[in-house]
């Protein structure tokens, strides 16, 4: 899988928060529209958040919209293992990370209130 090499300055969010972030990006098709798809998936700190965004975003491109449900992007986490792009261990550290973060789910409204201004300094700090 093409990554970007770049090192992308952290957004040093809580794991917990992160995880619950990255989760609902990826079911919740209209958090995607809000927040989700601004996140930079070489900016956050897990390495299986990354690649559950990556495959998020990848399904963003081809359907128009984020994903509705967490299998697909576990689908595409399979696909790409097939295609030899990603390990068993990473498809398996990303559904780990869904159940891991569905114990507790958040407030959508809440997350994107909390996730908006981070994303807005960073988009500021990059056009300056």
């Amino acid at each position: 899988m093409a990554q970007d090499q770049s090192k992308a300055e952290p957004y040093n969010l809580d794991p917990a928060f992160e995880a619950g972030v990255v989760r609902l990006a990826c079911y919740r098709p209209a958090f995607y529209g809000r927040v989700g798809h601004a996140l930079d998936a070489e900016a956050l700190g897990d390495e299986a958040a990354k690649w559950a965004m990556r495959a998020c975003h990848a399904l963003n491109a081809e359907m128009g919209h984020g994903p509705s449900s967490l299998s697909l992007v576990g689908q595409r986490m399979r696909t790409w293992m097939e295609q030899g792009k990603v390990t068993r261990e990473q498809v398996y550290s990303v559904n780990e990370l869904f159940s891991v973060a569905g114990d507790q789910p958040l407030d959508e409204d809440e997350a994107a209130a909390v996730l908006a201004p981070i994303l807005q300094r960073r988009m500021h700090h990059e056009a300056a």
